[in-house]
């Protein structure tokens, strides 16, 4: 009894057992559980480029401070309330420009007072001018009319009135002596007494007295002859005659007196009066003169003081009004009708709506007045898809606060070069899109975010894969399609793709069951073959693109080409060096990562790729993200997580402790034609990035050879 169980318990385990290896082990296809492969059917494929964006009005008014400086604000019109043209919507704080306002308004009362002294002072000195240069020709009259007092006037008008030739008349008279005697009583007789100048009067009275002195001397002397006479006759005594012998001496005397006072007056007395009457014209004339230059000099001088003071008066008020001006955009008014909509403040992290207490500058948007009948959407394309977005292209727009609605729109712009605003905050360049929403919709407030699903295509009847089930080795795409005989790597070509899945050009048929991972046990191939064939291809299409370059400096003038590419630079050696043209070039590009050869560097790009299929398997939301292991580095977020993963973080350290260092820039190529660019730049040491080889010379002559990858 006991024999017969256990050998009943034996049948039952051995059957068992073959039922699991007959549904199971026999069949390899078996261990691929249903949640593992996918079949392969056509079916429609939506590719969609999914961006965030903001809403903003086409045609809106902006409320800016125009107060210079920084200043507050202290009450701001509720937002969201639809205001009128020239309503308040604003408050700044200006007191301290108030305050400033006050003291100048002092400064330019006094600048209006010294406005008006100098406005004045100019008044007072045209009328002193008038008075100095009045007077001045008044000195010239009166020398004049002393010149002419003393000379006559006949005499003035023979001469001349011009001082120089009155002058010139006194210096002859001086060197050929005055008239004589005779001719001064003669001029008198010929004049006579009424044109008679002192001169003349003094010469004829001069010549007068001699005469009457030779008078005096006849009559002297005759009488002293009848004195004789009768003396002799003794009818006088000797008390008369000694007395007419005394009166001719006397009359003698007298005579020589009066030719003396004659020859001093002529010689000295009035040459000295005439050349002092003549100096006095010609010295009133060049004060007159002087008088003149003086009086212009000091108008001039108000004149200038008058202007300053206008200048300094013009710049105070201006001043002034500046602060009036500065004091009045204190009070924000509306520019027009619309709904208010407080601007933000802060960086691109961190922004915050405008408040009150806000500190503003000059300048800045204090609220906005958006036409809501305007609004669009503004996206920012990431670059890996901005060559599948174009204008006209339909859009699909869920708005954040509109929750239960979806809007309808189109591209009306892409930016044709990347945001560069945005290179600040990350390495991925983006590119601005401009999108109008159809129709008309009130409910939408400028500012708020929304997502913007751009309709790329919508293919029908295409073979299309989940994004994840697509392994790459190098430059080669393939999957995991499930045979009979277990899963084996099939080369696909894609086509367009959205966030999940992709489309299959060539390499897969319907019904093919695929792998959406890779599946446990297989090794994952190189496909070096096909690599290498990519990599001459576009070796050769490099080269092309070099020689036709070359040629076309050529045919201008330029240098000839010559270079190809550098030797690939080991651990610790250089790049290999170009061939140079005929001239020196720069050095080569700087030298390759860690030494590797050829495997080793498929062997990285294997794990780096399965490294990449691991992240999608982890999180499948952004499977769409990873089309190679540099997005990892784009998308800070994304590498954020990944560090944080407990089995995914230590394997990105390692893998980025792995990579090679790079090497320093290649020093100049040597020049001289034919000779071989330098290129020097050493190879990594396997502890950083890696970096490129050596090129060629080239600058002076022919083109860079490229260096390889260390």
């Amino acid at each position: 009894m006991k024999a017969s169980t256990i050998g009943l318990s034996l049948i039952v385990v051995l059957g068992g057992g073959w039922f699991v290896w007959s549904k199971f082990l026999k069949n390899p296809a078996a261990e691929a559980s249903s949640a593992s492969l996918m079949t392969v059917e056509p079916g429609t494929l939506r590719v969609e480029v999914t961006t965030s964006a903001t809403v903003y009005a086409s045609k809106s008014e902006v409320v800016r401070c125009n107060v210079e400086g920084r200043t507050t604000i202290l009450w701001l019109a509720e937002e969201g309330r639809t205001v009128k043209k020239g309503e308040k919507v604003a408050d700044l704080d200006v007191s301290s420009i108030r305050d400033r306002s006050e003291t100048q308004a002092i400064s330019v009362s006094r600048a209006k007072a010294a406005l008006i002294t100098a406005e004045k002072n100019l008044e007072i000195q045209k009328n002193q001018n008038a008075s100095d240069i009045e007077a001045a020709r008044n000195e010239v009259l009166f020398a004049q009319l002393e010149l002419e007092k003393f000379l006559g006037r006949e005499e003035m008008r023979r001469r001349g009135d011009v001082p120089s030739e009155i002058l010139s008349e006194v210096d002859t008279a001086s060197a050929n002596n005055s008239p004589s005697p005779t001719e001064a009583s003669s001029q008198a007789g010929e004049t006579g007494n009424t044109t008679m100048g002192v001169r003349l009067q003094e010469l004829v009275a001069a010549r007068a007295d001699i005469e009457i002195a030779q008078e005096e001397v006849k009559r002297a002397q005759n009488r002293l002859r009848w004195t004789k006479e009768l003396w002799e006759s003794k009818y006088v005594t000797d008390q008369d005659l000694e007395a007419d012998e005394l009166s001719l001496k006397k009359a003698d005397k007298q005579l020589t007196l009066a030719q003396n006072k004659l020859h001093i007056l002529d010689r000295y007395t009035l040459l000295k009066t005439e050349r002092e009457l003549v100096a006095k014209v010609k010295e009133a004339q060049a004060e007159e003169r002087r008088t003149e230059l003086r009086c212009e000099a000091r108008i001039a001088q108000e004149e200038a003081d008058l202007n300053s003071k206008k200048q300094e008066f013009e710049l105070e008020q201006a001043k002034f009004d500046k602060f009036k001006e500065q004091i009045a955009y204190g009070t924000l008014y509306a520019p027009g009708d619309g709904l208010i909509v407080y601007a933000t403040v802060g960086d691109r992290r961190r922004q915050e709506p405008i408040d009150l207490g806000t500190e503003v500058r000059e300048g800045q948007e204090i609220i906005k007045l958006p036409d809501v009948t305007t609004m669009r959407l503004r996206a920012s394309v990431p670059e890996s898809v901005v060559s599948k977005v174009e204008e006209g292209q339909r859009v699909e727009i869920k708005v954040q606060t509109v929750q239960d609605k979806i809007f309808y729109g189109e591209i009306t712009r892409v930016a044709k070069v990347h945001d560069s605003s945005n290179s600040w905050f990350s390495d991925t360049k983006e590119y601005r899109t401009d999108i109008s929403i159809f129709g008309s919709h009130p409910e939408l407030r400028e500012g708020v975010s929304a997502t913007a699903m751009i309709k790329v295509a919508d293919l029908e009847n295409v073979l299309t894969v989940p994004v994840h089930a697509i392994q790459r080795a190098g430059q080669v795409l393939y999957v995991w399609v499930q045979t009979d005989s277990g899963p084996v790597e099939r080369i696909i070509e894609k086509g367009l793709s959205n966030e999940r899945r992709v489309e299959i050009k060539s390499g897969l048929t319907a019904g093919d069951k695929v792998w959406l991972s890779t599946p446990p046990g297989v090794k994952r191939p190189l496909f070096e073959k096909e690599n290498a064939e990519i990599q001459a291809k576009e070796q050769e299409r490099k080269e092309r693109a070099i020689e036709s370059a070359a040629q076309r400096r050529s045919s201008s003038g330029g240098p000839s080409s010559g270079a190809t590419e550098g030797g690939a630079p080991t651990n610790r050696s250089p790049g290999g060096a170009g061939p140079g043209s005929n001239a020196s070039g720069a050095g080569g590009r700087p030298g390759g990562s860690g030494g590797a050869n050829d495997e080793e560097r498929q062997a990285r790009r294997q794990r780096m790729t399965a490294f990449v299929e691991e992240v999608k398997a982890r999180f499948p939301e952004d499977a769409g993200k990873l089309e190679s292991i540099m997005s990892l580095f784009r998308d800070a977020e994304l590498r954020a997580k990944i560090d944080a993963d407990p089995v995914l973080g230590p394997k990105l350290r390692e893998m980025m402790q792995g990579m090679g260092n790079r090497g320093r820039r290649g020093g100049q190529g040597s020049g001289g034609p034919g000779a071989a660019g330098d290129g020097q730049a050493p190879g990594g040491d396997g502890s950083g990035r890696p970096r490129r080889g050596g090129n060629g010379g080239s600058f002076g002559g022919g083109n860079r050879g490229a260096g390889r990858d260390g």
